[in-house]
């Protein structure tokens, strides 16, 4: 069965593309996968953290993207609020010391085996979402609901 948030990724994000004839493109049902992280980071709001997970300029490390809009023609776009990562402007960088296996860290090196066995071991992170993104300040005021982080974390293979 379907997860609810697909389905209304497709019902929402399809009848929009209908509407401005566009192509609908998700980040899941594939092979093949659209390339969401490289379209993100040519937005210019959205950046490599310190740990090289993607930070919105707003949304901090609590995003996700349930859909593309791809069209035909090219249209002119306002420059982006932002030239350079918010994270510079953090002092803190709590996303780089939160974590409590040290997945996420200052060095860049988002350990994935080591957050996934964490994960299975505890579930932790499951339901209440990854404690690294979570510290991010800009993500503290994202508003994002548990329901929807434990989805986006259901992916997540262990």
């Amino acid at each position: 069965m379907e997860n609810p948030i697909d389905r209304w990724s497709k019902r929402v994000i399809g009848t929009l593309a209908k509407q401005m004839g566009a192509q609908a493109h998700y980040p899941f049902g594939g092979p093949p996968h659209a390339p969401f992280v490289s379209w993100a980071l040519d937005s210019g709001r959205v950046f490599s953290s310190p740990t090289k997970v993607m930070v919105h300029d707003t949304m901090g490390m609590m995003i996700s993207f349930r859909g593309a809009l791809l069209f035909d023609q090219e249209f002119d776009i306002p420059a982006p609020r932002l030239s350079d990562s918010p994270c510079h402007g953090c002092v803190d960088k709590p996303c780089t010391t939160t974590c409590p296996v040290g997945a996420m860290n200052a060095q860049g090196n988002f350990l994935v085996k080591d957050c996934y066995d964490f994960i299975a071991q505890t579930g932790e992170c499951v339901t209440k979402g990854c404690l690294a993104r979570s510290a991010c300040p800009l993500s503290q005021k994202s508003g994002r609901n548990p329901e929807q982080t434990s989805h986006h974390m259901s992916y997540c293979k262990f």
